[in-house]
């Protein structure tokens, strides 16, 4: 994912502003909006390996701000990274696969 942003005024990176936003989609937060108040969270700073008591995470602007610049281009990519990552760990695309939550 390309980063237009002015890196001087970057205080989150890419990276960062994805795993946040799916560590909030896994959590049960589907939208940004509640990152604002999260961005606090001791659990979710840990989860993050980021200091409690350190900069906060990035809020819902800047969530939103990260998800909207997405292009097309963008998911594509994600997906065949995805395809490969289950390829390497799970071998030749099996004929089944069972989800258990």
């Amino acid at each position: 994912m390309e980063d237009l942003r002015d890196p001087s005024k970057v205080q989150h990176d890419v990276l960062s502003l994805l795993r946040e936003r799916l560590y909030l989609i896994a959590a049960g937060y589907e939208d940004a909006v509640d990152a604002q108040q999260l961005r606090h969270d001791p659990l979710l700073k840990a989860a993050l390996n980021k200091p409690p008591d350190g900069v906060p995470l990035a809020g819902q602007s800047t969530l939103s701000r990260q998800g909207n610049g997405v292009t097309q281009e963008d998911l594509e990519r994600l997906g065949a990274v995805l395809l490969e990552v289950f390829l390497q760990r799970c071998g030749p695309a099996p004929r089944r696969i069972i989800l258990d939550f």
